[in-house]
């Protein structure tokens, strides 16, 4: 309504001659919108229960495809095409400044409360709260003092943000398969119950643990390199602009957390006593398609150039 136009393009050059003031509605609306999407606290009740519901095939879409895509939008449109018209003003820097607050909030939040949960597919709808935490202060880090003076001289933190989205799709779908696969076998949630797998199922639990590993930022695994970007940008961030060194140190913290949690996933499920002596390893078509998914998380966190060229030539404005 205000720019007559639906192309992003062309919307962008002509909301900035819009009034300041609607400008701002319009960029918190729908970066609100596209947070309930992301799942990011306090918006995110519906992602727990809709995991714990859907298949597993389904959750992996959902965690690794569907939450990433309110992160890209907000990429896209809230600071792609809305935000250029009010980044000059203390409102813009103000902006990105709530985003890593929430993100702080959401990684923290979905860390430690994956910490504490017994059900198996819950514990991982609660670490992709965690990750879109990342991913949002990863968000917040957008260059737009860079973009004004015409160059973009430090471009990794939004390049570690894209490829963490590619990343954490990957690394979570695995999980949610290979989870879907101890359910299938042991017909059970509570990760309490389980235990000593890795002896049986050994392709699912070599599957989990890469997964598992992956999420908490391990190398050389695949979302190690794209928070390592990430960091990389917040600290260069700083130099600009101190409010981001509190929310920095806090989001290292978040990965110990994420460690942990990570570690008791997989102590609980596939070490210790074994107290399944009938389980089974999957069926060849399922242990297929976690392998092919343990390729692709290593070789993103050992060969991320392909995806990186491709972020790293695209502009964000």
């Amino acid at each position: 309504m205000v720019t007559g136009n639906l192309d992003m393009f062309k919307a962008q050059k002509a909301l900035m001659t819009a009034q300041p003031d609607l400008v701002k509605w319009i960029l918190l609306s729908l970066t609100a919108g596209f947070a309930v999407k992301m799942a990011v606290v306090p918006v995110h009740m519906w992602l727990p229960d809709a995991h714990s519901e859907a298949p597993a095939p389904m959750s992996a879409l959902l965690s690794g495809v569907i939450i990433g895509a309110g992160a890209y939008a907000i990429l896209r449109v809230s600071l792609g095409t809305v935000f250029p018209a009010v980044m000059a003003t203390d409102f813009g820097n103000q902006f990105l400044h709530g985003l890593a607050v929430f993100g702080v909030i959401s990684a923290f939040f979905g860390s430690l409360i994956a910490l504490v949960e017994n059900d198996i597919k819950r514990v991982i709808a609660y670490s992709s709260i965690a990750h879109m935490g990342y991913v949002l202060f990863g968000l917040s880090l957008f260059p737009f003092q860079e973009i004004m003076t015409g160059t973009v001289l430090h471009p990794e933190a939004m390049a570690g943000t894209v490829l963490h989205l590619v990343n954490h799709a990957v690394s979570k779908g695995l999980l949610f398969l290979s989870a879907g696969a101890v359910m299938k076998q042991l017909e059970i949630r509570d990760i309490r119950e389980m235990g000593g797998l890795a002896g049986q199922m050994p392709v699912t639990a070599t599957a989990s643990t890469t997964a598992a590993l992956s999420i908490a930022g391990v190398p050389p695994f695949a979302c190690f390199i794209s928070e390592f970007l990430i960091f990389v940008g917040a600290f260069q961030t700083i130099n600009n602009d101190n409010f981001y060194l509190l929310p920095t140190a806090l989001m290292l913290v978040a990965t110990v957390l994420s460690l942990a949690y990570a570690l008791r996933y997989i102590r609980h499920i596939f070490l210790g006593p074994t107290k399944f002596k009938k389980a089974k390893e999957v069926p060849f078509f399922m242990k297929y398609a976690l392998i092919i998914l343990v390729v692709l998380v290593i070789v993103l966190g050992i060969w991320p150039t392909f995806f990186l060229h491709l972020i790293t030539t695209v502009s964000f404005v």
